[in-house]
């Protein structure tokens, strides 16, 4: 019976196609952190320099 093969085909395509869109999607959405581990803990720099005559 070709009509079941056909409408099996078309059912796989279309779950692929929706697979593919609904992982697309979730790509998209997906938030992506990438901040360092350790932080690095640095000296603060003063905002005025040190003038030598002052």
């Amino acid at each position: 019976m070709p009509q079941l093969d056909t409408v099996y085909v078309f059912t796989i395509y279309l779950w692929t196609w929706f697979v593919l869109h609904r992982t697309s999607q979730k790509i998209k959405t997906f938030p992506i952190t990438s901040s360092p581990k350790k932080q690095q803990r640095t000296k603060p720099n003063k905002l005025t320099p040190q003038l030598p005559w002052t």
